[in-house]
């Protein structure tokens, strides 16, 4: 049921008739912070995995203090973008890159990863990941199979 309803509203989000395109799809706000993964999806590996660049913007300064302290960042972070690789049946995923940026998209801190194999993680059921990797493949499904 939760899939259908992902589903559902990614598909009214992608198809409903927007005057400027919007890049990100708004996937949940919670504490503040806002989840949005991007729309153009990208195949690697042969097309046996999926690239899914994920931005996760602090909406209030409360959410903002609280991940630069925990972080132990010098700089207030105001929202971070990760790219995600998940293999082609969306079960397992891994961080390639990370980067988290301050007020006015000033540049904190970035990270690649150096042993994408050794990272690789199975997507844990009802996390956030999965949801993010739900709506990817929704979006990735509706943007190659448009009818």
């Amino acid at each position: 049921m939760r899939h259908l309803m992902m589903t559902m509203v990614a598909l009214v989000a992608l198809i409903a008739p927007q005057a400027v395109h919007a890049a990100w799809f708004n996937l949940s706000s919670t504490n503040g912070e806002t989840t949005a993964v991007d729309t153009d999806i990208k195949t690697a590996d042969d097309g046996a995995s999926y690239l899914v660049w994920c931005k996760y913007t602090l909406d209030v300064p409360e959410a903002r203090e609280y991940y630069t302290r925990q972080n132990e960042f010098n700089e207030t972070v105001y929202y971070r973008v990760i790219l995600y690789k998940f293999t082609e049946n969306w079960n397992k995923f891994n961080i390639v890159q990370a980067a988290y940026y301050g007020e006015g998209g000033k540049l904190i801190y970035e990270y690649s990863n150096p042993d994408m194999a050794a990272t690789e993680s199975y997507v844990p059921a009802d996390s956030p990941i999965e949801a993010i990797g739900n709506a990817a493949q929704v979006i990735y499904e509706v943007n190659t199979n448009p009818e």
